[in-house]
């Protein structure tokens, strides 16, 4: 398996979130990547490690992803997933998303950007 394949990159990347291993996660993101989701908009690498850690403080589980649909096109990644966590309080968030990613040759990723249903974070998460 190529380890800077766009593809592998991001399996990669969205196993170690499911496994709770954030400091490999974080170490496939480029130090200058963007990171754009649909409730917090523009974040930095360090915003978004900020508030994956706020985020999981709430979570017993890592974030259980589901693959419905991948498509990859040079160093740009598509995927189509359900997601799950088990809460603290033993309630449960469910979403769907449309993550985008950019990988660079280095196998970096350089641009996250992750689509979801707003209401739902917001409802279970606030305003992050």
């Amino acid at each position: 398996m190529n380890s800077t394949d766009p593809k592998n990159v991001v399996l990669s990347f969205l196993e170690h979130l499911r496994t709770r291993d954030f400091s490999a996660a974080y170490g496939l993101v480029a130090d200058d990547a963007v990171v754009w989701n649909a409730v917090t908009g523009d974040m930095t690498k360090s915003q978004f490690m900020q508030l994956g850690a706020k985020t999981l403080e709430q979570c017993k589980s890592g974030w259980n992803i589901t693959i419905l649909g991948l498509t990859t096109e040079g160093d740009r990644v598509a995927v189509e997933a359900d997601g799950f966590m088990q809460l603290s309080d033993d309630s449960t968030y469910d979403n769907e998303y449309h993550l985008l990613f950019k990988v660079r040759p280095d196998g970096k990723i350089f641009t996250f950007k992750e689509y979801m249903d707003t209401a739902k974070a917001i409802r279970v998460f606030g305003q992050l």
